[in-house]
């Protein structure tokens, strides 16, 4: 993957020639790269959840949320990005320099340069429990 990390600066650049990225392959990059070197000192980078199985074989969507200000720089490259990723910030995932950014969620939304998710899509984000609320709640709960 054409992907350069810089843990000083929280950014993830995505080199020329890349047409074409999920999410996913951004998370697991960046998983990787923290395993090298000394990496792991700088902060954290993402915050996932999903995934789960439900039925038939089919799985829940994945949602990434670039955390600590960590942002995707792609720059003077056309590309299309695939995946629910978003930031705890609420603000653009991506530094768009000079570049045509198509990012399409799995709800089958298009996004394009600027606005990355509706507003209906947005409250149903943070209307969703923190895992501190589902811990309290499980903790309540009467055995």
């Amino acid at each position: 993957m054409a992907l350069l990390f810089n843990g000083n600066e929280k950014t993830i650049t995505v080199e020329s020639g890349v047409e074409s990225l999920t999410a996913e392959e951004v998370y697991m990059e960046w998983k990787q790269w923290l395993q090298e070197q000394d990496n792991a000192k700088y902060e954290q980078a993402f915050r996932v959840f999903g995934g789960e199985p439900t039925i038939g074989g089919q799985s829940a969507p994945s949602y990434f949320f670039l955390k600590n200000n960590w942002r995707i720089i792609i720059n003077n490259i056309n590309i299309v990005f695939n995946g629910n990723l978003y930031t705890e910030e609420e603000e653009s995932p991506f530094i768009n320099q000079n570049s045509n950014i198509t990012h399409l969620t799995t709800d089958a939304s298009t996004v394009t340069t600027g606005t990355m998710i509706s507003q209906i899509d947005k409250e149903k984000i943070l209307a969703l429990p923190t895992k501190e609320e589902i811990a309290n709640a499980v903790l309540d709960e009467e055995t």
